[in-house]
């Protein structure tokens, strides 16, 4: 019997290992899973059915799923009943969909339980929502409720942001705010951009601001626009800095916006100084060629690089001189 704490790869170069020896297990006319694959994934040897699994994993065979359910259910190897939910989720069967959220509840492991929360967010359906809003009730574990959070995020529907909302705040630690500003993101509801910019604006956490940024960038909504532009012009974290400019990049450049991305000419970050330069290369106009004119000298090549093919359109006059270009007054 296998040690539950024993490595992945240890797994891994195993079942290569057990593979090998084995016969052809496919049938070369139609990919389908051998005789023995079937029977070795009943094997009393969790080796050999944890290699039987791999098997399944590369052919997609609906013969096999009633065996696998049964290995992510009743399994007494943990890792093999993680490996067994990763099968299904590959096989993309919705109807193994009840299962995994009995799974969820009853499987005392937690590496099962995250497998199991995971693939529902590929295999679910909006009313797997609610199912996993009750797993994140009444679950502690970080771990658990940041993958029920992010298959939410995957899955979607109209209420999904408004179940999500409560976990952008305190006293729900970093990581939980963080992953679930990413999945309000992801589900692109409206309903998400007032309490998204509230985190925008006083998290005190900079990686959960700078999802929250990103979020607000893909909803792409008008009272998203100047929280983004007050965070690229005032926050202190370079990072947040970055993604409220990356989430302007995808607004209509008007004087208000045009105006923070010259300031974000400026800024120490050169992310930042990039992708302002970008956002506003086809909107300079002849009052900004002086502010664009001091990239030329930049520490970064690539910033300097497109300061130079930027002003070289606007038809300056640029003088070389050794591997860089001045402005010619």
């Amino acid at each position: 019997m296998f040690n539950n704490r024993i490595l992945p790869a240890l797994f891994a170069i195993t079942c290569f290992i057990i593979a090998a020896s084995f016969p052809r297990v496919f049938y070369a006319a139609d990919l389908s899973l051998s005789d023995s694959i079937l029977e070795n994934l009943e094997s009393e040897d969790s080796i050999i059915r944890l290699s039987a699994i791999q098997a399944v994993k590369s052919v997609h065979d609906p013969s096999s799923l009633p065996v696998i359910l049964k290995l992510a259910q009743s399994d007494p190897v943990p890792e093999i009943r993680v490996q067994a939910i990763g099968a299904l989720w590959i096989m993309g069967d919705r109807s193994a969909v009840r299962i995994l959220e009995r799974i969820l509840v009853i499987d005392q492991d937690l590496g099962v339980k995250n497998a199991a929360a995971g693939a529902l967010g590929d295999l679910g359906t909006p009313s797997t929502v609610s199912f996993l809003i009750s797993t994140l009730n009444a679950n502690d574990d970080l771990s658990l409720t940041a993958r029920c959070i992010r298959s939410i995020g995957k899955i979607g529907g109209p209420d999904a942001a408004i179940y999500l909302l409560p976990y952008l705040k305190e006293p729900h630690p970093a990581l939980i705010r963080g992953t679930t500003a990413e999945a309000l993101g992801k589900i692109g509801s409206e309903k998400a951009v007032g309490s998204l910019t509230s985190v925008l604006e006083s998290d005190e956490n900079a990686t959960v601001r700078s999802l929250a940024a990103r979020a607000l960038g893909q909803l792409g909504q008008p009272a998203s626009r100047d929280p983004l532009i007050n965070g690229l012009l005032f926050d202190p974290s370079e990072v947040v800095r970055f993604r409220c400019a990356e989430s302007l990049s995808g607004y209509a450049v008007d004087p208000d916006v045009k105006q923070a991305f010259l300031s974000g000419l400026r800024d120490p970050d050169k992310r930042v100084r990039y992708i302002s330069l970008d956002s506003l290369s086809s909107q300079i106009m002849d009052s900004d060629i002086t502010a664009v004119a001091i990239l030329l000298g930049d520490e970064k090549e690539g910033i300097r690089e497109l300061a130079h093919q930027i002003l070289s359109r606007r038809g300056a006059v640029l003088e070389r001189i050794g591997d860089r270009y001045r402005l010619v007054e």
